[in-house]
């Protein structure tokens, strides 16, 4: 049960692109598409690898990772390989302050979401991939991306607490 127990958080970071992915086309279609709401539970298992993992470790399957991320979600090579990287290094920059403190961690997963999607958004503009202007990219994917991800957050962190898996 403890080899198990060792690789679960790697195969659940696998599975949390798929679920991504889906989860993503759900709430997406209970709007009716009007809002485009990306679940963004790869961030929060970024997060977690960082706050439990080695460096290299992360770097190795968070980049690797970003091939398949990248295929998925934007239909080509680049964006996340690119992105992930300075996420990375941000969140072990902030390591010694979310450590600790549930609250700073809530807030620095939300600015890394933050700044995944705004690094997403304007990397799909320089590359040409949209036309979508920035202030609806805001109104209807960014501020309900941000709000729906804290919730799961939340609900994660409470269900994570209580199985005692942290």
């Amino acid at each position: 049960m403890k080899r198990v127990s060792r690789f679960f958080p790697f195969i659940f970071l696998f599975l949390s692109l798929f679920i991504d992915r889906h989860l993503t086309y759900l709430m997406s279609g209970l709007f009716h598409n009007q809002f485009v709401i990306s679940s963004q539970f790869f961030l929060m298992m970024l997060l977690f690898f960082i706050l439990h993992y080695q460096k290299w470790l992360v770097y190795l399957f968070f980049v690797s990772l970003s091939f398949v991320y990248d295929s998925l979600y934007f239909h080509s090579i680049g964006i996340s390989i690119f992105l992930f990287p300075i996420l990375i290094l941000l969140g072990y920059k902030w390591l010694p302050l979310i450590r600790d403190n549930k609250l700073i961690r809530g807030v620095s997963l939300f600015i890394l979401m933050f700044m995944f999607n705004v690094g997403s958004y304007f990397l799909a503009v320089f590359y040409q991939m949209t036309s979508y202007p920035f202030g609806i990219f805001v109104t209807y994917h960014l501020l309900p991306t941000l709000i729906v991800n804290l919730f799961f957050f939340l609900f994660s962190d409470f269900f994570v607490k209580r199985l005692h898996l942290i």
